[in-house]
């Protein structure tokens, strides 16, 4: 099952046991951003051209990775800019999956000080 954060998210919410095609980030993914993002953050956007979702990175690169994911959601309107997270913009965005998002957003109510940590855990607690 490809997920995302080639996407992330930016990446966020799918249900584990949705089908690829199902995938609620994928309608949402401007490949734009996520060239942008792959190069902001050291990765070559040809060697990724669906992102970084469901891709494995070297230990050395996860925080990379982490703040790959938090460009996206920020060019997506999900982080505002001063590195907090929109909530009203990741439950519109994901209405369809709201039970998912509402968790995924408390969990990760704890990493709102660091934007990258913060995209990391709706990543890891999409498919809550």
């Amino acid at each position: 099952m490809k997920i995302y954060f080639g996407l992330l998210i930016v990446g966020c919410f799918a249900c584990s046991s949705l089908a690829a095609s199902e995938d609620p980030i994928k309608n949402v993914i401007n490949k734009d951003y996520m060239k942008a993002c792959l190069t902001q953050n050291g990765f070559r956007a040809s060697s990724y051209p669906d992102g970084l979702r469901n891709a494995k990175v070297a230990f050395r690169y996860e925080e990379n990775r982490d703040c790959y994911f938090a460009c996206m959601m920020t060019k997506m309107g999900m982080i505002k800019p001063n590195g907090h997270p929109n909530e009203d913009a990741i439950r519109s965005t994901f209405g369809k999956h709201i039970d998912q998002v509402n968790k995924a957003l408390k969990v990760c109510r704890v990493q709102e000080n660091n934007s990258c940590k913060y995209a990391a855990c709706m990543m890891a607690n999409r498919g809550i």
